[in-house]
């Protein structure tokens, strides 16, 4: 089965300013791909993947070329109506590793963050 795959790209002014193609997937069991969107603006490397539940989404891991992060999805799969959702954080850092940016909104109370759906 092919992977889900999410675009990502960074707005540091944004809010938030991780921008994720997909903010509410539904995931029917595939792997999930976090990729650089093409043209990315600027340019960035992914730095973690934070709060994700690693039973159901585990090996976890951040490419090293800077161009990927990805999970293994073990979820089981809910029915169409009753997906369950894995929130997450997506969390991203300048080239030089002197900005960091997050994919959570912030505000007071804090905002709410992409998740899975599976």
């Amino acid at each position: 089965m092919a992977a889900l795959v999410l675009y990502v790209s960074v707005n540091p002014n944004g809010n938030p300013q991780v921008i994720i193609s997909d903010r509410a997937p539904d995931a029917n069991g595939r792997r999930v791909e976090w990729r650089k969107s093409p043209g990315a603006n600027p340019d960035f490397k992914f730095a973690r993947l934070d709060e994700l539940d690693q039973e159901n989404f585990h090996q976890q891991s951040i490419d090293t070329g800077r161009k990927k992060a990805r999970c293994n999805n073990r979820a089981p799969i809910s029915p169409p109506n009753n997906l369950q959702k894995y929130e997450y954080t997506l969390v991203a850092k300048s080239l030089d590793g002197t900005q960091s940016y997050t994919s959570t909104i912030s505000g007071n109370p804090p905002g709410d963050k992409p998740v899975i759906r599976n």
